[in-house]
């Protein structure tokens, strides 16, 4: 797996815990729990 798949695949499991997920707004360096405004019970979804 390379990277562009191994991002694909955590961007579908993100996006199945909120749906409405901004991807596009989301930098390399950015802490995605706080970008796509993930609350605790979110991540542990994610996780």
């Amino acid at each position: 797996m390379n990277r562009t798949e191994a991002l694909d695949v955590v961007k579908a499991s993100i996006a199945r815990v909120i749906p409405d997920a901004d991807f596009d707004t989301l930098g390399p360096d950015d802490a995605f729990r706080e970008a796509l405004e993930m609350d605790s019970l979110d991540f542990l979804s994610f996780i």
